[in-house]
């Protein structure tokens, strides 16, 4: 009798071992799956910026005052801004624009490759520049 209740819990020990290392592998496999799922989330969400906000946030920072732009659009594989200079301004339109290209940092080079701007100067619009990473 002995024998028989120290057999059935040997059996029973061995198969709830079974049962614990088979669950232990499953979850900790989930559980590396689901960390590469994150980090790939967290890398998708990080790629995954609105280029058209981040053209319109640059220039409100890099203009200067009494210079708008217009809204961004998509433009030949890449993103047009139309900057207006104010007619009491004097230079050239065409380096001025230069001068307003994203920094290599910038956000906005991870959705596009190509940034053109339009300079719009006394009503005329003038040769642009085409920003590239």
């Amino acid at each position: 009798m002995r024998e028989r209740v120290l057999r059935v819990l040997l059996t029973t020990g061995l198969v709830l071992g079974v049962i614990a290392s088979c669950v232990v592998s499953t979850v900790s496999g989930q559980t590396f799956r689901s960390d590469e799922d994150a980090s790939g989330a967290a890398a998708q969400a990080e790629l995954a910026i609105d280029p058209l906000l981040e053209i319109r946030q640059h220039f409100i920072r890099a203009l200067p005052p009494g210079w708008w732009a217009s809204e961004p659009e998509r433009f030949l594989g890449g993103y047009q801004v139309t900057v207006n200079i104010p007619s009491n301004w004097a230079g050239n339109p065409r380096s001025a624009m230069m001068d307003l290209c994203p920094p290599r940092q910038s956000p906005i080079w991870r959705s596009t490759d190509r940034v053109f701007i339009e300079p719009r100067y006394r009503n005329l619009s003038t040769a642009g520049f085409e920003c590239r990473l």
